[in-house]
């Protein structure tokens, strides 16, 4: 089972959350979703704007990027391809925003174990060490910051939602 944080956050903390991660290490960041080409997947330094045309991505360290796995696949008779997030040691990053009817949350998931195939079996096994204290540490960051919580609302948020949505900024779940 993955862990994910589900949470609302305004575009000022997803840049705080990108510099975060920028000062974890060298970042790179992945289209995620299906894509015609595998070229369409390849890796790009992280950085606040690439989120801005994206809204969703893979985010890995740089030097472990050739650990990533991808999986290609047959949708409506068009052959795709994508990273998988159970094979790959990658966080992915969903990202919510403002939109005509509120602003929607943002999701984070990871996968702590991955799926190998031997002698015709498959057995889950733990990802890398490295992933583990890394993604950790990505995913406690992420719940300090987003801590709080409003009567009516199953989500938490950050500060400034929670402050912005006193004032009547409607937050969307659907």
């Amino acid at each position: 089972m993955p862990t994910v944080v589900t949470f609302w956050q305004t575009h000022e903390d997803e840049n705080k959350f990108i510099e975060f991660l920028k000062n974890s290490g060298e970042i790179v960041a992945i289209p995620f979703g299906k894509h015609r080409t595998r070229s369409e997947l390849n890796s790009q330094p992280l950085s606040s704007s690439l989120l801005d045309n994206w809204k969703s991505a893979l985010f890995t360290l740089a030097e472990h990027v050739d650990e990533v796995r991808f999986a290609s696949f047959c949708d409506n008779g068009n052959e795709n391809v994508s990273v998988s997030p159970i094979l790959s040691p990658v966080i992915a990053y969903e990202s919510g925003g403002m939109r005509e009817y509120g602003l929607t949350p943002t999701n984070v998931f990871a996968y702590w174990v991955t799926r190998v195939d031997s002698e015709g079996k498959q057995q889950w096994i733990e990802k890398p060490e490295w992933f583990s204290n890394w993604g950790k540490e990505v995913f406690k960051w992420l719940r300090r910051h987003a801590n709080q919580k409003l009567d009516g609302k199953a989500l938490p948020m950050t500060e400034s939602v929670a402050s912005a949505a006193a004032r009547g900024l409607v937050l969307y779940q659907d």
